[in-house]
């Protein structure tokens, strides 16, 4: 497998306004974002962790499989430009599709 070229994504995690369990909440968002939650999760799932500071708690045999061992060969979306023009390219996108 080639990690070249990979695309880096972005997520966001969030706790709605009013929400009953808010401290509980934040404290499992604290802990699964954290370099040990995050390392954790990709030592059992082969998933590559968001935290960079959960990289040199990684699996000796997984870490070099995942495309953060390839970071230096990833493209970072531009996402302003996504954000903004992403409606109409997916409308092009899916019309071309049908066609």
């Amino acid at each position: 497998m080639s990690w070249k070229q990979n695309l880096v994504m972005a997520d966001i995690l969030v706790i709605p306004k009013g929400s009953k369990n808010k401290d509980a909440a934040m404290k499992f968002l604290a802990n699964a974002s954290s370099a040990k939650g995050q390392a954790d999760f990709s030592n059992l799932t082969a998933y590559a962790p968001v935290n960079v500071d959960s990289v040199a708690r990684l699996d000796s045999v997984l870490a070099p499989n995942l495309p953060t061992a390839y970071a230096k060969d990833q493209i970072t979306l531009d996402f302003a430009y996504w954000a903004k023009n992403g409606p109409a390219i997916a409308t092009r996108w899916n019309e071309w599709l049908v066609k």
